[in-house]
């Protein structure tokens, strides 16, 4: 979908959110337990000025880029990592960026 000052991910971004959450929460409840909180590992959406983040809990975010449609994993540092980058969009899954948490 074309806006003015680019493209709108923003349904691709929310079925990322609910694939990675998908794989996510399962795994999660089943290493640390029913009882922690989901906070630390669900997915959630983020508008960052022009593009969307994807944040991890305190663990990691995705950067998608709205001109673009390219997924970056933010540093720690909270820079953009170029070398970091998972794919466009419209070709990744949310298990595919539950991978990226680890590396």
């Amino acid at each position: 979908m074309e806006t003015g000052q680019g493209y709108s991910w923003m349904e691709d971004c929310q079925r990322l959110v609910e694939e990675f959450n998908e794989v996510a929460v399962p795994a999660f409840r089943q290493e640390y337990g029913a009882d922690e909180d989901l906070l630390t590992i669900a997915m959630s959406l983020q508008p960052a000025q022009e593009d969307i983040q994807l944040d991890v809990g305190t663990r990691a975010a995705f950067l998608v880029e709205s001109i673009t449609g390219l997924v970056f994993k933010i540093g720690s540092n909270g820079r953009l990592r170029e070398d970091k980058c998972i794919g466009h969009i419209t070709g990744i899954t949310g298990r595919e960026l539950y991978r990226w948490l680890w590396w």
